[in-house]
């Protein structure tokens, strides 16, 4: 770890070396600067329980505080949902819901989306994920801002814990 540590310090890499999730693995932990903002971007239409535990998911288990969530609302019509919009916002000022009256395009919705967001990273989820790991923008953003990456995708799991999707790779 240490000879990882002194050659990460001796290249200019900003980063703590850190044991990994196995012995014998090691990872490297980039420091970020404290002003980065992340859009993070959900589409949803309607399914306010989906929505609400994606939401409070992100609100609760995430260690990085600097993000907003845009709702991209693609032609709700329930009135729980309207309600819990209205909740959500009241509670959370990094919470905000725009409005998008079109046919159902994702990518799309997501491009209103970055039109509106005020952040320089933007991570795009369906309103059916949840966080399980608090450090999961400071791990995507690790890797999104090296020079040479254009685009990160996370590991997600079912929810008996197997691998739904392993990432991308570009």
């Amino acid at each position: 770890r240490r000879a990882v540590q002194d050659h990460v310090d001796r290249v200019g890499i900003a980063a703590e070396v850190v044991p990994g999730p196995f012995p014998g693995i090691l990872q490297l932990h980039r420091t970020l600067p404290a002003e980065r903002t992340v859009s993070i971007i959900i589409p949803t239409k309607d399914k306010p329980d989906l929505l609400e535990a994606c939401v409070r998911s992100i609100l609760t288990r995430s260690s990085w505080s600097n993000f907003e969530v845009l709702i991209l609302d693609n032609n709700s019509s329930e009135p729980e949902t309207f309600a819990w919009f209205e909740r959500i916002q009241r509670e959370d000022p990094r919470v905000r819901v725009l409005p998008a009256a079109i046919p159902f395009n994702w990518s799309r919705l997501n491009n209103l989306g970055v039109v509106a967001a005020r952040g320089d990273v933007f991570v795009f989820l369906n309103n059916d994920t949840e966080v399980i790991t608090p450090d999961w923008l400071e791990q995507l953003m690790q890797w999104a801002r090296l020079p040479d990456v254009a685009t990160v995708g996370a590991q997600l799991r079912y929810g008996d814990g197997t691998l739904q999707h392993a990432g991308v790779v570009v």
